[in-house]
């Protein structure tokens, strides 16, 4: 079969478009030898065999270790596009980078194409990944293409896709057409931040996107074993509440009738994570007719990663204010001065706030996060929001009944979502759909 290049590789020639074909035989059992055949298409439409093109094997191992490279490569590469970039000059520098991403990554096997562009290769059953770098014109543009088999039960592979980076079985790659649209929805969501800055709540905080390692660095406690540090890259701005989630703010959603002023200030706690949800889309729904929020912009929880990044404001010691614990005392309510209570917004908070403005990130309340809760990855992420599935939601920040230790930037907690209790709340954010 062959397939043509999307119309984006075409400006990175001077004398040639470039057409790879590839014919896949005998797709079936264990240890089964595919063949292929690579060429392209002159300018002059002449057929060129392409001999000595690398052709690269990957296994399972290896399928996910691209993914997870390229989506943080993805997630970086969007932080740093300009206005005026365009869309050709922000391809070109990612898939500059990509393939030094492929190149990094352990192969299962590499093979040269003969004199005639023919290649074969074995593999175990289940799945794998091939990719083909052709070079041609005086640029020589690197061509990479990116599939899985599986050996189980594809007898015939239909290249027939006209994007290099289409995964055939699944969409762990993401694609041209993916990246195009990220691009754009980017220079969107920059643009309607931009403008909603000077709409937003005054008790939110507006986080920049940027980088930060998340996790403990120290990570050999058995007690903190799940804090594996990884790097995550945060492409979307957003605003998270500078305080919990009050009764007074509860209330008023659900239009309950509370005469009980000595609390009314107080964070919301005996809250489930459903409910947690549903109070989010009452907020969003109200604000929708109130002040004209946009469609594209949402009440939710924040993601794991956003919270500790939010918390974290720029720090990379144990807490946002440093490493020493007995320092905590002036910055939360937590077992050694929380005296069994949770504590208010105002007044009722230690007056010291991290350098975004929030206060009570740590002790006070657990904070409800959206993620369920999973292992970390031991690679670079973008904009990870955590396992797909789970038995317990995430919880963040420690409470009043809490210890230094639950009281890190990186500590991490987690409750079946039907659970409720005195030490468990929430903060939202506002931001886009996840």
């Amino acid at each position: 079969m062959k397939f043509e290049c999307s119309q984006f590789f075409q400006f990175r020639l001077v004398d040639a478009l470039l057409l790879l074909s590839f014919t896949l035989i005998g797709c079936g059992g264990p240890d089964e030898t595919i063949n292929g055949r690579v060429s392209y298409y002159n300018n002059i439409g002449d057929e060129v065999l392409a001999e000595g093109v690398s052709v690269k094997l990957f296994d399972e191992a290896g399928i996910i270790a691209i993914h997870q490279e390229t989506s943080s490569l993805l997630a970086k590469n969007l932080n740093k596009l300009k206005d005026e970039e365009t869309r050709e000059e922000f391809l070109e520098s990612y898939f500059l980078e990509l393939f030094d991403v492929i190149d990094s990554v352990p192969t299962l096997d590499v093979v040269e194409t003969d004199e005639e562009g023919h290649f074969n290769f074995s593999f175990p059953r289940g799945n794998c990944m091939v990719t083909a770098q052709v070079l041609g014109g005086e640029k020589t543009p690197r061509w990479l293409r990116l599939f899985s088999l599986d050996a189980s039960n594809s007898v015939d592979l239909d290249l027939n896709g006209g994007n290099q980076l289409t995964m055939s079985v699944d969409d762990s790659i993401i694609s041209v057409a993916q990246m195009e649209s990220q691009f754009k929805r980017h220079l969107e969501e920059k643009k309607l931040i931009a403008e909603w800055k000077a709409k937003a709540r005054k008790d939110m905080a507006f986080v920049s996107p940027g980088s930060f390692l998340m996790g403990n660095r120290e990570n050999d406690s058995l007690e903190i074993q799940d804090e594996t540090p990884h790097e995550v890259t945060i492409t979307r701005g957003f605003w998270i509440g500078k305080f919990e989630v009050t009764n007074m703010q509860w209330n008023e959603a659900w239009d309950i009738k509370d005469s009980c002023s000595t609390t009314i200030l107080y964070p919301k706690t005996q809250v489930s994570y459903g409910q947690a949800q549903a109070f989010c889309w009452k907020l969003t729904e109200m604000e929708r007719g109130s002040v004209s929020l946009p469609k594209r912009l949402v009440y939710r929880l924040p993601t794991e990663a956003e919270w500790e990044y939010a918390c974290r404001a720029g720090s990379s010691t144990k807490y946002y204010f440093g490493d020493e614990p007995d320092d905590l005392l002036d910055h939360a309510y937590y077992n050694r001065n929380g005296n069994g209570v949770n504590w208010a917004t105002g007044e009722g908070y230690k007056k010291n706030a991290n350098p975004l403005g929030m206060y009570g990130m740590y002790g006070n309340v657990m904070e409800w996060c959206f993620d369920w809760y999973g292992d970390y990855p031991e690679v670079p992420a973008g904009n990870p929001i955590g396992s797909l599935k789970g038995e317990g939601r995430v919880l963040r920040g420690g409470s009043f009944a809490s210890g230094e230790l639950q009281c890190r930037s990186a500590s991490r907690f987690h409750r079946e979502p039907t659970f409720s209790d005195f030490e468990v709340g929430f903060r939202v954010v506002l931001g886009f759909p996840l």
